[in-house]
């Protein structure tokens, strides 16, 4: 499994199991980087009738040290969903909104956590896309399409890592556990451990739904009121959160915190969901 791969799946267990130093960090994010530059070109050059030739050479370019896909199992109707939600201008509208951050000094751990979710959430979505297109997919003009788009924001990411001379510090500090961005509230602990007792799911488990939650919440808004045609105003969260489109939310990002054997039920879900809305109606604006 790669390095992104664990730590945005437990950043705890990365942290204890790497006994890398900052050298062989950097190592890991050289190797990337150095071969990020040649995919791009890959992708670039990627035509319906240039796959036989391109795709041998794509599909070592996509495999780092950072991030793998073995284990995971995405269908191509999976693939394709998840590539409709996150559209190419929403992408860049986040990576984009992170920039804003730069100024203020306390926040630099959590740009450069945020500017690594994204990366991280690309370059999963490639693998699996080039896995898709050597498979024969019918839907090879979308794949190649977004692709093209994929490497876009990929590029303008690593364009923002090399403008900031401290973050192969940052970078190794965030996955040797010496900086934690982000960690529950007490209100979230009890939140926690309340569910825990009634959905039956583990506290570890709950306490990284709780995280995801709320580190993407404030996107989802964004794409929930720009979808539905609402305004947004002061109490958009909340009307979020108490609605049915709440649910499926929820439901995505815990399936992807567990493996395609070990689903949580649709009975946990909606236990938990009831409980979120719950503490989140009573505590959203302590």
């Amino acid at each position: 499994m790669g390095l992104l791969n664990r730590f945005f799946r437990s950043p705890e267990e990365v942290a204890k199991e790497l006994a890398l130093d900052e050298l062989q960090l950097a190592k890991a994010w050289h190797d990337y980087a150095d071969s990020a530059l040649e995919k791009g070109k890959l992708i670039n050059a990627l035509q319906p009738g240039t796959l036989k030739q391109i795709l041998p050479q794509l599909k070592n370019a996509v495999v780092s040290e950072l991030v793998k896909t073995a284990g995971e199992e995405k269908t191509e109707e999976q693939l394709l969903a998840d590539l409709k939600a996150v559209e190419h201008e929403e992408h860049i509208k986040r990576v984009k909104r992170l920039e804003y951050t730069l100024c203020y000094a306390e926040t630099k751990h959590e740009y450069i956590h945020k500017l690594l979710y994204e990366l991280w959430q690309i370059l999963r979505t490639q693998l699996h896309m080039v896995e898709k297109l050597i498979a024969g997919s019918a839907q090879e003009e979308l794949l190649i399409q977004k692709l093209k788009e994929s490497w876009k924001v990929e590029e303008h990411i690593l364009t923002l890592v090399n403008e900031r001379e401290t973050f192969h510090q940052l970078f190794a500090a965030l996955l040797k556990g010496e900086h934690i961005v982000r960690q529950l509230t007490s209100q979230e602990s009890k939140f926690v451990a309340r569910a825990e007792k009634e959905t039956g799911i583990t506290n570890k488990l709950l306490s990284r739904w709780t995280h995801e939650i709320d580190s993407r919440i404030h996107d989802k808004i964004d794409e929930w009121v720009a979808g539905s045609g609402r305004e947004e105003h002061i109490d958009s969260h909340f009307e979020f959160v108490n609605s049915p489109d709440f649910i499926p939310f929820a439901r995505e990002i815990i399936q992807s915190l567990r493996t395609a054997k070990r689903q949580v039920s649709e009975s946990a879900i909606n236990t938990f969901v009831h409980l979120f809305r719950e503490w989140y109606n009573a505590n959203a604006h302590q």
